[in-house]
């Protein structure tokens, strides 16, 4: 609380530093494993069977064997492009949710808490406020205590 009403010199520096941001871009633009110019990504290229270096012959077996895997993957093509739809969809939730957390939700809690700290700032310099009449009270309160002690101990006096 002292940082925040800023008492004394070396408080009054605290009360500025709390003034100062943490952000920066690296903060905002840490990496978070998507795609971006900074993460382009691998760019490997799909290959479900290798490059032939050059001209050969197959084997009836090998051939038998292509055959299979170009059935397999013309079969994986269609799930595989409903999954990669999917997960671009997954991805587009991802970043409304996203958005709508820094762009509605974050800001409006970092608002509340700037009133809810000023309001507290409010209070707390009215309280300091209080102290000098609080003061002046207890002195009162003293002289009355010391006026009172002072009449008790002059009838304590008379009747001895």
């Amino acid at each position: 609380m002292s940082i925040i009403l800023g008492r004394g010199g070396e408080n009054k520096s605290s009360a500025i530093a709390q003034s100062e941001s943490n952000i920066n871009s690296s903060l905002v633009f840490q990496p978070a494993g998507g795609f971006s110019p900074n993460n382009p990504g691998k760019m490997a290229n799909l290959r479900s069977a290798p490059i032939l270096e050059g001209p050969r012959y197959f084997t009836a077996d090998e051939a038998d064997k292509l055959e299979e895997l170009a059935r397999q993957k013309k079969a994986q093509v269609k799930p595989t492009e409903q999954a990669l739809h999917a997960l671009g969809q997954v991805e587009k939730a991802d970043a409304k949710v996203q958005s709508a957390y820094y762009r509605e939700y974050a800001p409006r809690v970092a608002s509340a808490e700037l009133k809810k700290i000023a309001a507290k700032t409010q209070f707390a310099t009215h309280l300091h406020g209080l102290r000098a009449p609080y003061a002046s009270l207890g002195a009162g309160l003293g002289r009355a205590e010391n006026k009172a002690t002072a009449a008790v101990a002059a009838i304590k006096a008379g009747l001895r």
